[in-house]
């Protein structure tokens, strides 16, 4: 073999490959659908690319190809090669088709569930997952997830599409409520049940609020309830275990009887952001995903009689 760098494409392994098996030109240009001259073009070629010597004999009589010895000894090598490569284009297909959405059990469940069916039903080329996470960092998102966030980072690298602006207000069963009363005061609020969104150390997520925040402490024999779920947190609030922080979009898309407690409770105002790769928002199934996530958007709001915060351009 020669020394020098061998240059040959997968078309000419796949033209050697095929006439190994096959043993005629004919029934080689039909598998590769090409034009029957191109086979003793392309095995020419290869033969002077591998350097090596003659790679098959043409029998006279049938007029069929049968590898030599030099055929024999590179024929795996060449079968890994064409594999190799398709397993590479098929991985590339489906990273053009596929998609990761990740985001909070809320957001899933209650801002994008309802619409789910329709997209994997009138998109079946398209390869859907969801995840479901307690925080969404943009700095640990693949490139081909999209993640709604409160986060803002790496923005060199990633494209932040405003959301929505979510303010934090308390709330809580009408079966606590009978038991326990209503708060009126920061003050009043130690003396109550506090169910603390412990997923993050945020103050905002905590209990809506960094003021309050600042002002409880967890030494005081207070009643914490620290939950790393934000699914079970909503239950617990429901079954009259405390009073929660959350947005009220939340609370009525997810059409739980809570009420609004404490109205002057001066919540924090968080901004969610759809976060993606640049790179990946460069392909028609990322835009797709975009639009469709402020679709949903649009329809559950307008269902739950809320105004979006900002104006969004669908993609193209």
């Amino acid at each position: 073999m020669n020394k020098n760098k061998i240059n040959f494409t997968i078309f000419d392994a796949q033209i050697f490959c095929a006439l190994y098996d096959l043993g005629s030109t004919t029934e080689v240009a039909k598998q590769l659908e090409i034009n029957p001259s191109l086979v003793s073009i392309g095995l020419t070629r290869f033969e002077k690319k591998i350097g090596i010597g003659k790679l098959f004999t043409k029998l006279s009589k049938t007029g069929k190809y049968t590898p030599t010895m030099n055929a024999n000894k590179i024929i795996q090598y060449m079968k890994y090669v064409i594999q190799f490569a398709e397993q590479g284009l098929k991985q590339n297909s489906c990273a053009d088709k596929n998609v990761i959405i990740t985001s909070t059990h809320t957001i899933l469940h209650y801002y994008l569930g309802d619409y789910v069916k329709d997209l994997i039903f009138d998109n079946p080329d398209l390869y859907i997952d969801f995840k479901q996470s307690e925080t969404v960092d943009p700095k640990n998102l693949g490139v081909n997830e999209i993640g709604l966030t409160f986060f803002v980072d790496n923005i060199q690298n990633r494209k932040f599409f405003p959301y929505h602006t979510f303010k934090q207000k308390l709330w809580a069963s009408p079966e606590y409520i009978e038991k326990f009363g209503e708060p009126t005061s920061y003050e009043d609020l130690k003396n109550h049940r506090l169910l603390l969104r412990k997923e993050l150390d945020d103050p905002r997520v905590l209990f809506g609020s960094n003021y309050l925040r600042s002002q409880l402490d967890e030494n005081e024999h207070l009643h914490f309830y620290k939950i790393y779920s934000t699914s079970f947190i909503d239950k617990l609030c429901v079954d009259g275990c405390g009073i929660m922080a959350a947005a009220e979009e939340s609370i009525r898309l997810s059409k739980s009887k809570l009420q609004n407690v404490f109205p002057d409770f001066k919540g924090e105002e968080m901004d969610v952001y759809v976060c993606v790769d640049k790179e990946f928002l460069q392909t028609d199934v990322c835009k797709k995903i975009v639009n469709w996530i402020f679709e949903c958007r649009k329809n559950s709001f307008s269902k739950a009689g809320i105004e979006s915060s900002f104006a969004f351009t669908p993609l193209r």
